[in-house]
């Protein structure tokens, strides 16, 4: 066995040391790289959970107003309310015949078999928890081969036409059950509320659920993004969004109660015209068209339909996704807010006297105070966003 002199023992010794050293920020860094990388998964998972909970949270209360409504019905044919009770009616199946529309539409292409069976989800009620089902499964969002948009916009469509057809006429049914009644009591409070929260939170939560999905930041930087990241400012964004859709509600519901108490052409004046200036403003810019993939003769049809429930919905619930140039267009939509702050102060100065239990002063105060949140709410929101997207909502870009 050969002896090695002591020197170079000690140096041999003093490399395998070095060599250990070196080794063992390596192992640190492959550790803390695996507690990220499970931690990153953990994150993923509970964002996937509480994007379901949310969708499935807003079925629920989707199902909630539904059933608000027919104990409504009832209550209102019970009192002698028969119009009230048929004009409910009339908005459920209107609401039921537009998701039938829908669903022809987006299957229209599929067999047969696939098309019934799709249109007896819509009939039996239980469509909007497939759609959110759907959704909430297929995170990328891939459009199935025969369809006409993928499962997360057709959950967009759909529930457009629940608050179009159901939430929006259900609050001024409630809204106008309320001022004219010569008795109230906690229901119909319940009642009104329940659709205004439906409305509200339906808009609120597809409003920020497209902005903050990765696929539309990735795909359009420039428009999607408004939502910042901190948790604070997302909460605030948040509760600022549904509250402005709240007090929108509030003051375009009860001002079109109040004017129509002078005659249904005042309110055909007031809502129709700033609906027939933006449809012939997008006329002039050849905007008229809709961003689905629909020709033909038909294409007019749907592209007229989804103008005009963007337009209400845009100005009646705050729908901020809206301001985008295939929908509404961001000055579109301010204007749109600008006329609904215009509409109830022109009602305090055209009602009179007001029919039912409410005073015109007690009218009055509400009006103020929902112009007053509804403006607050808006200052909040936009200066709760990111600020570089600020543009966007006054933007006169059209889908061209």
């Amino acid at each position: 066995m050969e002896n090695k002199p002591r020197s170079t023992i000690q140096t041999t010794v003093d490399n395998d040391s070095n060599s250990d050293d070196d080794i063992g920020p390596v192992i640190k860094t492959k550790s803390s790289f695996s507690r990220q990388l499970t931690n990153l998964k953990d994150t993923i998972v509970e964002k996937q959970l509480v994007e379901r909970l949310e969708m499935y949270g807003c079925a629920v209360l989707s199902i909630f107003d539904m059933a608000s409504d027919t104990i409504m019905i009832a209550k209102y044919n019970a009192s002698g309310r028969e119009r009230y009770a048929t004009a409910t009616i009339v908005c459920l199946l209107l609401c039921l015949t537009s998701q039938v529309l829908n669903t022809y539409l987006q299957n229209r292409k599929m067999r047969r078999q696939r098309q019934l069976k799709e249109q007896l989800l819509v009939l039996t009620l239980i469509k909007p928890v497939i759609d959110i089902w759907r959704a909430a499964n297929h995170s990328e969002s891939k459009r199935e081969k025969g369809t006409l948009v993928d499962p997360k916009s057709e959950l967009r469509m759909n529930r457009n036409v629940e608050m179009m057809f159901e939430a929006l006429p259900g609050t001024v049914i409630q809204m106008a059950a309320i001022v004219s009644a010569k008795e109230i009591d906690s229901v119909m409070y319940f009642a009104l509320m329940s659709s205004m929260v439906s409305a509200a939170i339906l808009s609120t939560y597809t409003s920020l659920d497209w902005n903050t999905d990765k696929e539309n930041r990735k795909c359009d930087p420039d428009f999607f993004g408004y939502v910042p990241d901190g948790h604070v400012r997302k909460i605030v964004v948040f509760l600022s969004l549904f509250c402005a859709s709240m007090f929108n509600l509030l003051v375009s519901s009860l001002a079109c109660v109040l004017l129509h108490q002078r005659g249904m052409h005042v309110v055909v004046i007031a809502l129709g015209s700033e609906l027939a200036i933006f449809l012939f403003l997008k006329i002039l810019q050849r905007d008229i068209l809709h961003w689905a993939p629909i020709y033909g003769i038909q294409a007019y049809f749907i592209a007229a339909l989804g103008r005009i429930t963007v337009k209400v919905l845009g100005d009646w619930t705050f729908y901020v996704h809206f301001r985008h140039p295939q929908e509404v267009g961001g000055a579109h939509l301010a204007f749109g807010s600008l006329c609904t702050v215009t509409i109830g102060i022109l009602f305090l100065y055209l009602v009179d006297e007001v029919e039912g239990l409410f005073e015109k002063a007690t009218i009055v105060k509400i009006m103020i105070a929902g112009i007053g949140g509804l403006l607050l709410s808006c200052i909040v929101f936009l200066c709760s966003i990111d600020q570089k997207y600020i543009s966007m909502f006054i933007s006169t870009q059209t889908g061209n």
